[in-house]
């Protein structure tokens, strides 16, 4: 299952899960990504429209995370709602 990290941050557990919610991603685009020691991080809706996005990232950087690469996408409803259950 998927480790939460606090603040409506998803994040996968392990290489396959990864692999999965990238899935849900399909789009291919240029990528600033580096993919050493890596993993996805989802920021669920409710805190893009509480406006705590920034706030997230900090708490990431400070945590010694480091953001390589950043999107953000638009799902329907029921993608999403799939996408949360991983």
């Amino acid at each position: 299952s998927s480790s939460f990290v606090g603040m409506g941050l998803a994040c996968p557990s392990d290489a396959d899960e990864a692999k999965l919610f990238s899935s849900f991603f399909s789009t291919k685009r240029l990528t600033t990504a580096t993919y050493e020691e890596c993993t996805c991080c989802a920021i669920k809706p409710h805190i893009i429209k509480e406006k705590l996005v920034g706030k997230v990232l900090k708490n990431l950087i400070s945590n010694g995370f480091v953001v390589s690469a950043i999107q953000m996408f638009k799902m329907e409803r029921a993608a999403a709602a799939e996408f949360l259950e991983v």
